[in-house]
């Protein structure tokens, strides 16, 4: 029952972030695992969407580059 609903689950995560990846990075030219692109999705989430938001700005200032 669990793999029932898994299925769907993760066929729809991999139909978000294969197209993302790949807009993202046109020019790469090598083949990424889908670990390596899932990574990269969610850092482009974080970083160019809900982070963007300015009552994040002075919490992120304060952190350490790292």
């Amino acid at each position: 029952n669990c793999v029932l609903r898994m299925a769907p689950c993760l066929l729809g995560l991999f139909s978000v972030v294969s197209p993302t990846y790949r807009e993202h990075h046109r020019n790469k030219a090598s083949e990424p695992t889908f670990n390596d692109a899932l990574c990269e999705v969610r850092r482009l989430f974080r970083t160019q969407t809900f982070f963007q938001q300015k009552c994040f700005s002075k919490t992120f200032a304060e952190l350490p580059r790292r």
